[in-house]
């Protein structure tokens, strides 16, 4: 791993890669008393947590955007050959099922989630 030049927290050591919590553990610094005390499962679980937040969060945040459209009604007579700015299979498919709510669309095979965001933009939101 590459030198330290400031001051980190552990949390922020645990995130760089090929740094592990049994390699900072081995110092004999008192900040980490309270680590070896702990169970091989809870540091796992610490680690994970750790290692995979941004990650989960931002997974977080599509789930919540995605539940949000899953209410957004489509009108009956939506003319989706009119965007051309739709794949042109999502057009095809569309038309076809015409589902009744954005969280619909997003779910049928062909759709993807570039047609779904040009759709709410010509929905205007």
């Amino acid at each position: 791993s590459a030198t330290i030049r400031e001051k980190a927290t552990i949390y922020q050591l645990l995130k760089r890669p090929g740094l592990d919590l049994d390699t900072l553990t081995q110092s004999e610094l008192p900040a980490f008393d309270y680590i070896r005390q702990q169970t091989d499962d809870a540091k796992e679980q610490a680690i994970i947590e750790i290692k995979y937040r941004d990650y989960i969060e931002k997974e977080q945040q599509v789930a919540e955007k995605i539940m949000a459209l899953e209410d957004l009604q489509l009108k009956d007579n939506f003319d989706y050959h009119a965007i051309t700015s739709l794949s042109t299979e999502a057009r095809l498919k569309l038309s076809k099922f015409k589902p009744k709510t954005l969280g619909q669309a997003s779910r049928i095979s062909g759709v993807n989630p570039s047609d779904i965001s040009i759709l709410m933009i010509y929905m205007g939101r």
